[in-house]
């Protein structure tokens, strides 16, 4: 009689050998969340994301470094020029069209917002952000000067219409009235500090131009809102969390008390 061959014993229920199963942590396979290189021995945490020890010291040190003053200067130059350039380009749109287009106000919130976060090098906070909203307003009153101007120019004209009747009004109660003065020709203004004065003058006076048109210029004051929350938006300043270090197949103390 001749042994029949045993068939082979069953492999135990969940027991696999067709394919091999990694042990790696989760950890190790997410990677650092900054540089996406494998974590390996320990990680902190940044703002909840895994980033790699030589992330984190990196970070750390970049935020060390630097002067406060020179971000700030840096960035009050970034913002001059932005907003020179929205100056330019809302100007142009409206000479080129013939007419206001105050959708653009939201474009120079973007423009210079954008160059005052560039010059605080991402720090944000709300001294850029003040300065950005400054900018934009800068920027966007431009088409408001020429109005403000005017209304310089015809209050001198009455300033000085009344001073003339005035002048008249008391040569005429005189019994010998004196000679008019020969008119003299209108003096140039050659002193720098006085074109600044003037231009102070003129640049207040159209701060406050759109505002003075009350009603009719609703729409034009809500796009200009909308500009400068644009501005205070990019440069809002984020507090950088950091908690660590944590090792690896360890979960940061928060989520070893949940689980």
């Amino acid at each position: 009689m001749t042994d029949e061959p045993k068939p082979p014993p069953p492999q135990p229920a969940g027991m696999q050998f067709d394919r091999a199963e990694t042990t790696k942590p989760a950890e190790v396979e997410a990677g650092c969340a900054n540089c996406k290189n494998p974590l390996a021995g320990s990680y902190y945490t940044l703002q909840a994301a895994r980033i790699c020890v030589t992330c984190h010291n990196v970070i750390q040190q970049a935020l060390a470094s630097g002067s406060r003053t020179k971000r700030f200067l840096k960035a009050v130059l970034f913002g001059t020029l932005a907003s020179i350039l929205g100056s330019v380009i809302y100007v142009g749109v409206a000479a080129l069209l013939k007419i206001e287009i105050g959708l653009v106000a939201i474009v120079v919130g973007l423009i210079v917002g954008v160059a005052v976060k560039k010059g605080s090098e991402g720090r944000g906070g709300w001294p850029y952000q003040a300065l950005a909203m400054f900018f934009t307003y800068a920027s966007i009153i431009v088409l408001y000067v020429p109005s403000a101007m005017e209304r310089m120019v015809d209050s001198a004209k009455h300033d000085k219409i009344v001073a003339s009747e005035k002048a008249k009004e008391s040569g005429a109660a005189e019994s010998t009235p004196a000679p008019a003065p020969a008119a003299e020709p209108p003096k140039r203004v050659t002193n720098p500090i006085l074109w600044v004065l003037i231009l102070i003058v003129v640049f207040v006076i159209s701060c406050a131009e759109p505002f003075r048109q009350g009603p009719e210029n609703f729409i034009g004051l809500l796009l200009i809102g909308f500009a400068l929350y644009e501005a205070w938006k990019i440069n809002k300043g984020i507090k950088l969390v950091f908690q660590g270090p944590f090792q690896i197949g360890t979960p940061p103390p928060e989520k070893a008390a949940g689980g």
